[in-house]
């Protein structure tokens, strides 16, 4: 189980989905068919009020198109490759709908980070008070200047991993032939943690 005073990312006990994978087809009453879903998203950010930083913008991608269906718990983990002394990162993954384009998604998604106060043009590994990736959009598999689907680092990333397999442990990852709940098994069961 989850121990909120340890840094490390622990497993949870039970992965259990908090909503069936059929209500994926059902948001609101209505068929969504499209290949681009669900859509996967992973919310980080170790500055500040972050869970608050979370709430928000989800409260904000759900006014403009974004139906959420579940998420995760909140799960702490290390910051990895940030300044000397940054504190430990707050993440959630987030299960939802979207309609329009994925790169729609994306200019929404980075309006909302410049807003939680993180600059359009910062430098790759810092801390930050909201952080939102993208991790897939259904069967989708795109490689633009600009965005890359699924997230290229799933696969290493435990703080991607076990909050996904907690909301969606069947979700099948494309390109990797592997569910979050068979990653989360591997890391799981492997001898290093990974990030």
């Amino acid at each position: 189980m989850y121990d909120p005073g340890n840094t490390e990312i622990k497993v949870p006990e039970s992965a259990e989905p908090q909503i069936p994978s059929s209500a994926f087809l059902s948001v609101h009453g209505e068929k969504n068919m499209t290949a681009n879903n669900p859509v996967l998203l992973s919310f980080g950010g170790n500055l500040g009020d972050v869970e608050a930083a979370f709430d928000s913008a989800l409260r904000e991608l759900e006014k403009n198109g974004f139906h959420s269906s579940a998420r995760s718990r909140v799960f702490r983990s290390p910051a990895m490759g940030c300044e000397p002394g940054a504190p430990e990162f707050r993440n959630r993954s987030v299960l939802g709908i979207w309609k329009n384009s994925p790169e729609e998604l994306l200019d929404l998604i980075q309006r909302l980070e410049v807003e939680a106060g993180r600059p359009a043009d910062h430098p790759h590994w810092v801390s930050r008070p909201l952080d939102i990736d993208i991790l897939l959009m259904g069967t989708l598999m795109l490689n633009t200047p600009r965005l890359t689907i699924p997230h290229p680092e799933i696969s290493k990333r435990d703080f991607v991993i076990f909050p996904s397999a907690e909301i969606a442990p069947d979700l099948m990852v494309p390109g990797l032939g592997m569910t979050f709940g068979e990653l989360a098994f591997r890391r799981k069961n492997s001898s290093g943690s990974g990030c």
